[in-house]
């Protein structure tokens, strides 16, 4: 699949600040202490109401997306009570003021579904308890279309001008900013 124009720009837009979010998370030796791990789910499940609640009324009826089926704010709130933990109150919640912002946070969203399956399939090979981690892999064998398919449904709304670029981007590098308020320790 040739990649939109969109992505190129995304891409080198949040590059550097998609690394700094990952070197941050800590992610590992998060994951194999208890305490940590629920804390960090609970900044999962933080970071997704926050951002979820803002893009409701401008992805739900966005044709092609399905947002409702691919929130994880559920999954991920399951994930929590099974580790025995509790949401944290809101902390910022994004201004979304456009279609365009709220596609470029959504892209940082999606976009750690790709990196969840990976965890995951890594996870699977450790001794490491994976109870509470299920929202890391919301689409299971899905993913990949799921991500062609939100990826399909950006170009689209890009390449006919509902969708600024710099308003995708805008909207991308406050994801990755709300992710990182809310995953580092």
């Amino acid at each position: 699949m040739k990649q939109p124009e969109i992505i190129f720009i995304l891409r080198g837009a949040t590059g550097a600040e998609h690394l700094a979010l990952e070197g941050a998370v800590n992610l590992e030796a998060r994951l194999s202490d208890p305490d940590r791990r629920r804390a960090l789910v609970a900044g999962f499940y933080g970071f997704h109401a926050d951002a979820e609640y803002c893009l409701a009324p401008w992805l739900e009826p966005v044709e092609g997306l399905d947002f409702a089926a691919r929130r994880r704010l559920p999954r991920i709130g399951a994930d929590l009570v099974a580790l025995g933990g509790k949401p944290a109150p809101s902390r910022e919640r994004p201004t979304v003021t456009s279609l365009g912002y709220a596609l470029g946070l959504f892209y940082v969203l999606e976009g750690s579904s790709l990196g969840g399956r990976v965890i995951h399939k890594q996870l699977s090979h450790t001794d490491v308890d994976q109870r509470g981690l299920s929202f890391f892999d919301p689409y299971g064998d899905q993913t990949g279309a799921q991500w062609r398919a939100f990826i399909a449904v950006l170009d689209r709304e890009h390449a006919a001008g509902r969708a600024d670029s710099k308003e995708i981007v805008a909207g991308a590098l406050d994801g990755f900013r709300l992710a990182r308020m809310w995953l580092t320790e």
